[in-house]
Formats: C-alpha cells, sequence, structure tokens
C-alpha cells in the first residue's frame, strides 16, 4: 500500500489532545505523520497489516507529537512511555534492539520500530490464530486479553477506510 493511502489515514484519525493546543497546521501533522506512513507502507505485506500498525500507534500513543519525536520524558504523567521502558509510535520495549541502538533520524527510528511491531504482531497472530490475539501477545498477555478485541475492531474500521481511497 502506498506511504500517501496511510498517511491520509493517519491524518484521518482524531489529534493527540495535547497535539491540539499547539494548533499545528495540516502541513506540519503531514511532516510529522509522513515517516509513520513510509515505515508502514515498506514492512507491511498487506492492508491488515497495515490497519493493525495503525490501530496499534492509535491505541498505543495516538500519535503524540511528544512520542514520535522521541521526547516521552516530557510527556503527561501517567503517558511517559511505559516509564521510559517503550519507544515510538508502537511502543516497543529494549527487545527491539534496532529502535534502541538505531538511528535518532526520524524515518530510521520509526522504520527500526514498525519492523519490531509488525514481527510481533505476526508472531502473536501466527500462536493465537486471530488478530484479537495477535494484540493479546502484543500486549504482553496472551491470546485472551480483553482488550484484543477492541484493537481488532479498530483494524477494521481502519480497512473500510483504507479500501475507500
Amino acid at each position: 500500500m502506498s506511504p500517501d493511502a496511510v498517511l491520509a489515514v493517519l491524518l484521518s484519525l482524531p489529534q493527540y489532545t495535547g497535539d491540539r493546543f499547539a494548533d499545528p497546521t495540516v502541513e506540519d501533522r503531514t511532516r510529522l505523520l509522513r515517516p509513520v506512513a513510509v515505515a508502514i507502507s515498506e514492512v507491511s505485506r498487506n492492508r491488515t497489516e497495515v490497519a493493525a500498525l495503525v490501530a496499534l500507534a492509535k491505541h498505543e500513543t495516538n500519535l503524540a507529537r511528544y512520542v514520535l519525536d522521541g521526547y516521552c520524558e516530557q510527556g503527561p504523567v501517567g503517558a511517559r512511555c511505559d516509564g521510559g521502558r517503550a519507544r515510538g509510535a508502537w511502543q516497543v520495549h529494549s527487545w527491539c534492539r534496532a529502535l534502541w541502538a538505531g538511528p535518532e533520524n526520524a524515518r530510521g527510528r520509526h522504520l527500526a520500530g514498525a519492523r519490531c511491531a509488525v514481527a510481533l504482531l505476526r508472531k502473536g497472530r501466527a500462536q493465537c490464530g486471530t488478530l484479537a490475539g495477535a494484540f493479546g501477545v502484543y500486549a504482553g498477555a496472551g491470546c485472551q486479553w480483553r482488550g484484543g478485541k477492541q484493537r481488532a475492531q479498530t483494524v477494521a474500521v481502519i480497512e473500510r477506510r483504507l479500501r475507500g481511497r
């Protein structure tokens, strides 16, 4: 799927409330989200994986500027990337060595995070047999995690948006 199609869906998501106070322009949001869209486009094998990565980023970080720019410690109390143990749009932990030891530029950072995130989602889906279960494995809670169902529903909504493009 093209990065432009992914970017259009990312831009259609509600903005993180903290970012709204800065009143960013469409151009500002596009610059912020384009590297994420490119990373998703590059690592995904199909529309479902694109939608799963978009949904995961939405649920994990709301694509907040402070997270995407790498400033989790400056976020609101209780939203500081698992107390500094997670990074990036998909909140991957130190098991994702490519992100933790990788490049500081936005493109490299998002690409490393997307690769790790999609690999864990694939593993979870193979293990559990469902997308909801994959999200449970991603969360470290197993195939029956209750939050997985909501995230799988978000994937379905995003897939419909992607089909409409």
